[in-house]
């Protein structure tokens, strides 16, 4: 959520293929695409997408989410 992404890993050496930021001494950045689908809901690529129960095809999260919602009543 902080950083508007599907994913983010922090790693505290570095990888193959990483870019030295100009802005901040020492921050190393390596932009690559995830896997999975995209959900439905919330438009977050996650490889368990649709894995929940009778549920379209949304993340962990927002299945989470939906669920608090129904078990509040509301739509």
């Amino acid at each position: 959520d902080f950083f508007i992404v599907s994913e983010v890993r922090l790693s505290p050496t570095a990888l193959p293929g990483v870019e030295l930021s100009k802005e901040i001494e020492g921050l190393q950045v390596l932009v690559s695409r995830v896997g999975g689908q995209k959900c439905t809901r919330c438009w977050v690529y996650d490889p368990k997408v649709g894995e929940g129960p009778g549920l379209s095809p949304v993340c962990p999260r927002c299945q989470e989410a939906i669920a608090v919602i129904q078990a509040e009543g509301r739509s």
